[in-house]
């Protein structure tokens, strides 16, 4: 019983010293540092893109610095002009309401629309996948020219089509400080829904479809 028991887990006497299972060994050092190795682009990236630009922008905010010659410390009196600035101020509100645009309006959009593309019996679902896509992969340039057409004050699709169907007046979409907010609203509203319905439909698609049905009978309605 006992010889079968250490022939079983590979450990037993030899000589009258105990024998250490192969796999309960120190590993060869080696493999032992292979998993770093194949772990290190990233932190190397991760360092040389990332960390030290943050680390050198933190030194360089001390100093005064055209670009060319020895870098001038100066202290804390680059943050002083800084806070003392209106305009910073203004960009922080400007900030502030696109963060709250694409957590508030992209974010449940996109999810109600992977949800919907993600409905069983959906014809063309692939055609919609396209189209919702698209914004992601045109060229800045292009996507600037498209949206100047649709808010130009004079000649624009949309100041067009108010006129024509309410008798509304130019609104300067890209001039006045509010309809420029509104305007570049539309702008991250259509460019990045698509990007995040990507993610969230692949989520979707990756819970198991007995949960869906288990949810459809149990009352809780699909998921």
């Amino acid at each position: 019983m006992s010889t079968a028991t250490q022939a079983d887990t590979g450990s037993g006497t030899v000589g009258g010293r105990v024998r250490t299972p192969p796999h309960r060994g120190r590993a060869p050092l080696r493999q032992r540092l292979a998993p770093y190795v194949f772990i290190s682009p990233f932190y190397l990236l991760f360092l040389i893109f990332l960390l030290v630009p943050i680390l050198l922008g933190l030194y360089l905010s001390f100093t005064e610095w055209a670009g060319l010659g020895d870098p001038e410390v100066v202290g804390l009196a680059n943050y002083q002009r800084l806070f003392g600035d209106d305009q910073f101020y203004l960009s922080l509100l400007n900030t502030l309401f696109f963060v709250l645009v694409s957590m508030l309006i992209v974010v449940p959009l996109a999810l109600l629309i992977a949800q919907a593309l993600n409905t069983r019996g959906l014809r063309g679902r692939d055609m919609f996948r396209v189209v919702y896509f698209t914004p992601i992969v045109l060229s800045p340039i292009i996507i600037v020219l498209i949206f100047q057409q649709f808010f130009d004050k004079n000649f624009g699709i949309l100041n067009g089509i108010l006129q024509a169907v309410f008798g509304l007046g130019g609104i300067d979409w890209l001039g006045s400080p509010w309809w420029a907010r509104v305007s570049v609203s539309v702008l991250i509203v259509w460019r990045w829904t698509g990007y995040l319905v990507i993610f969230f439909l692949a989520g979707l698609q990756g819970v198991p479809r007995e949960l869906h049905e288990a949810a459809q009978i149990d009352g809780a309605g699909p998921i």
